[in-house]
């Protein structure tokens, strides 16, 4: 469950927009700048926990809490995988 895991940019990665595509770094394409990723990308700010931002998502997109949750989730760990995000704070499991 992350549900309460508050997903944070890495200080040293660098966001930017190039071509029309949200990239981290300059060399990592993200997503294109039109995608609904960008909105939710947006929230992970380390103080808004997966949770908020599926409650946000799900009401924003008119989507069920658990098909926000799953794009929340997958957006976080695609992040995490590229060394984009990580909790900011440490999970207590």
């Amino acid at each position: 469950e992350l549900g309460p895991l508050k997903p944070k940019v890495f200080p040293a990665c660098k966001i930017g927009v190039k071509d029309g595509v949200v990239q981290a770094t300059l060399t990592i394409d993200l997503f294109p700048l039109g995608d609904d990723r960008v909105d939710v990308f947006n929230h992970f700010d380390g103080r808004t926990s997966v949770a908020e931002i599926t409650r946000w998502l799900a009401e924003a997109k008119g989507i069920s809490r658990e098909e926000a949750y799953n794009r929340v989730k997958a957006l976080f760990i695609d992040l995490v995988e590229k060394n984009v995000c990580y909790p900011a704070e440490p999970p207590e499991w």
